[in-house]
């Protein structure tokens, strides 16, 4: 009894095509096209590639955000630079629930990132 399972333990196991097809996968199958279904089935939304412009409301922020910033914009559902330029620094900071000091650096953080931006394209 010993002897047969030390025997089974140190033989390769067999190549065959139960395995393969038990796990959805062919010879033929690509790696790209077994990334792309496991993704559909985990929910994923896989687009296509275009060449359309990107709307400026969907670019990336030239500026690094805090934890504290992305927070912010998750509870209030809207851009940073929108609830931190509307109206003043004190409106501000009592809508968000901060201190109007720190809305005034988030300000010139945000302002000194997009001159930085808009005149680094001249350069």
């Amino acid at each position: 009894m010993v002897r047969s399972l030390s025997r089974l333990a140190m033989e390769r196991p067999r190549k065959s095509g139960l395995i393969e097809k038990s796990a959805g996968m062919d010879k033929g199958t690509r790696p790209s096209d077994i990334r792309k279904r496991i993704l559909r089935q985990r929910g994923v939304e896989l687009r296509k590639l275009s060449r359309k412009p990107i709307p400026i409301a969907d670019l990336p922020a030239p500026y690094p955000k805090s934890v504290l910033m992305k927070l912010i914009e998750l509870k209030f559902r809207d851009k940073l630079d929108n609830l931190i330029f509307t109206g003043t620094i004190y409106e501000a900071g009592r809508r968000l629930n901060i201190h109007p000091s720190t809305i005034s650096k988030w300000r010139k953080l945000i302002e000194k990132a997009k001159e930085e931006e808009f005149f680094g394209q001249f350069r």
